[in-house]
């Protein structure tokens, strides 16, 4: 048996490191040593048998040892540091087989050799990490999009902020593999470098294009802004011109490591960001005098009111915010240009929009303002397509003509009511300071409509009241309608102290007369703007209620 175990192990002891099947060689150790300690009853006090023991051990300890060594994560720096650890010099050539790996003792240096293995697989995960890493951002470019001035900006990508947080959390977590990492270290302190300060060039890039761009219209597109900031705004067009030469660099060189991993962009984008941040506080303080000037601007967003005051000059493109600054006017009637208006259908066109607006008088209703004007210029046309066809070209014609800064009505937000102002109004100067005085404007045409309305609802006995309603705005119609009803119930109470017992019922008698014309109008066809007018009445209200419904 003694001459078997000498023979096995003689034979492994001559196989090339590279064809050591460490794993068989295990299995048949067992089995040698399953066979050897068959003989340890009778030869297991002798000192031949206790020697060829320890062999065997030493060989099953030494085999897992091999097989760990044969990792393919092992390079020259990992044996040159198990030759260190066991004091043994050898060289891994074509001729190092097991005998030389067993004249290492390796049996002695069990922890040693778990060690050396485990910082061999780490470093080679680390050395595979670090590949796919560079692999990434050797081929992650920027993109780009075109800015409504022309500039092409950076757009944000998702790819490149998701492998940045990846990226970066497999940095940091080599970082803390202690000894593993040294032998990367440079590189692993290259790359954590590197892409933190991409992640921080990208961030501040995004955000100072994101405050030029809101910017870039006001400064220099806004001459009353750049007449009321004149150090802001040449601070901002320094900025400006940096800003769009570093665009024109980039997109010279879109590869992200290129293009963000530079410290000198960095400091370069660090005082435009502070620089934008000097012209927005200086804006915003510019924004607040605007708005203590008109104090319906604190219902206005930043942007908003940037781009009302960006605007100013061009009435049409204020119309849009109209709705932010007043509680229910959506929008103006501006007069079209005289110039323009070379005909009489036009002219009389012009004067129907002033005094109807042009959403409710240009629909080609029966009897409606479009059908009129049709009749009256082109009368010659038979059919009443013809005729309407006709005034759709003439409408066209009316649209196409420039607007004056002449605001002639105003429209409700509210089924989209137009009141014609009782004077037209000009819409120049200061942003601020012609919508303030339209608020006075709007107050001064709705006071006055008011006192006529009052004044024809004194007169009802000549133009009955479901008639007279018609003829003016809801608010007119039914601030002067309650008005009228409360003077006429205290007049009847009045009447009735001095010693008229008919008074009421005689006032009932009226009462029910009107009240059943204004049913007869609830019953009928009423689009949503003189609904209003009806539904809401003082006579109608307290019938409405006794209702389970309406129709």
């Amino acid at each position: 048996m003694a001459s078997l175990v000498h023979s096995t192990f003689t034979a492994w002891e001559k196989t090339p490191w590279m064809k050591i099947d460490a794993e068989n060689l295990g299995e048949e150790c067992k089995r040698l040593q399953k066979q050897f300690r068959r003989y340890k009853k009778q030869c297991g006090n002798y000192q031949a048998y206790m020697g060829l023991d320890d062999k065997i051990k030493n060989m099953m300890v030494i085999l897992p040892l091999i097989r760990y060594l044969h990792s393919p994560s092992m390079k020259d720096r990992h044996w040159e540091r198990l030759m260190k650890e066991t004091g043994k010099h050898f060289v891994m050539g074509p001729t190092f087989c097991l005998k030389d790996m067993l004249d290492l003792e390796l049996h002695k240096f069990q922890e040693t050799v778990a060690d050396i293995v485990d910082e061999a697989d780490k470093q080679a995960k680390i050395q595979i990490q670090l590949a796919r890493i560079k692999s990434i951002w050797s081929n992650m470019s920027l993109e780009f999009q075109k800015h409504k001035s022309g500039v092409m900006m950076l757009l944000p990508s998702e790819d490149l902020t998701i492998a940045l947080e990846e990226n970066m959390a497999t940095l940091q977590t080599m970082q803390a593999q202690g000894n593993n990492v040294e032998y990367f270290r440079e590189d692993v302190d290259y790359w954590t470098d590197c892409l933190r300060t991409v992640e921080t060039v990208f961030n501040d890039w995004v955000e100072v294009q994101a405050n030029w761009g809101s910017l870039e219209t006001i400064f220099l597109g806004s001459q009353d802004i750049r007449k009321q900031l004149p150090q802001d705004a040449a601070r901002f067009e320094m900025i400006d011109q940096s800003f769009r030469q570093l665009m024109e660099e980039v997109i010279k060189t879109p590869l992200v490591t290129d293009a963000l991993n530079d410290k000198k962009r960095l400091w370069s984008l660090d005082a435009m960001k502070t620089g934008l941040n000097q012209c927005e506080k200086s804006l915003f303080a510019y924004l607040e005098v605007k708005r203590m000037f008109f104090p319906r601007f604190y219902f206005v967003s930043n942007a908003a009111l940037l781009d009302i005051l960006s605007n100013g000059g061009d009435p049409q493109m204020i119309q849009k915010h109209l709705g932010d600054c007043f509680n229910n006017v959506i929008r103006l009637q501006f007069k079209k240009d005289e110039k323009s208006m070379d005909s009489k259908e036009l002219e009389d066109l012009e004067e129907t929009l002033r005094v109807n607006g042009d959403i409710w008088c240009t629909k080609w209703t029966e009897g409606g303002e479009a059908q009129r004007i049709a009749h009256k210029y082109a009368n010659e046309l038979k059919s009443d397509s013809e005729k309407k066809e006709w005034f759709d070209a003439l409408y066209a014609k009316w649209k196409a003509a420039p607007y004056t800064k002449m605001a002639t009505g105003m429209y409700s937000a509210a089924g989209k009511e137009y009141i014609p102002f009782h004077a037209p109004f000009e819409c120049k100067g200061p942003v601020e300071g012609w919508l303030r005085n339209l608020v006075t404007h709007h107050q001064e045409t709705m006071i006055r409509g008011m006192g006529v309305a009052k004044f024809e609802a004194d007169h009802w006995h000549e133009k009955p009241r479901h008639k007279w309603l018609f003829d003016f705005s809801a608010q007119h119609a039914l601030t002067a309608s309650f008005t009228v009803w409360t003077e006429e119930v205290e007049s009847q109470f009045e009447s009735l102290s001095e010693g008229n017992e008919t008074a009421l019922k005689d006032y009932l008698k009226l009462y029910d007369d009107r009240l059943s014309h204004l049913i007869d109008l609830a019953l009928g066809k009423l689009n949503k703007r003189d609904r209003v007018k009806v539904l809401p009445s003082p006579e109608l209200s307290p019938f409405l209620l006794s209702l389970p419904c309406l129709p």
